[in-house]
């Protein structure tokens, strides 16, 4: 009885239905994130996490996020290839700036 008696109230109302809004809103968020996040492919390139995606310039991206290197190109192989590149290009900047190097999100030995 308490709950009819609450909805029937328009402010209450009012905020149930901004709610439910605000609800759907968040709902297509994630099925959106869930879409984009879909077709994302993780690697480790000299021990760095790196995201390769379908881009829309060329067939591929790739991007570091620890070190803020992007490549793009029309294979895996030529995507890895360019983002090792850029991301060498990356750390010998820091290096040569004094700009600390972020350390490695990987840090492991591979076995023979």
């Amino acid at each position: 009885m308490a709950a009819n008696t609450m909805l029937s109230d328009p402010a209450t109302e009012s905020d149930v239905n901004r709610l439910t809004a605000e609800l759907r809103q968040l709902e297509n968020e994630i099925d959106r994130l869930h879409a984009a996040f879909a077709e994302q492919e993780l690697y480790i390139i000299d021990g760095y996490l790196v995201v390769v995606q379908p881009g829309t310039v060329a067939p591929l991206i790739g991007v570091c996020p620890t070190l803020g290197g992007v490549a793009q190109g029309g294979s895996l192989d030529e995507v890895a290839s360019e983002l090792r590149n850029a991301m060498q290009t990356v750390i010998e900047g820091r290096t040569a700036s004094g700009v600390p190097v972020p350390p490695r999100d990987v840090d492991a030995k591979w076995l023979a």
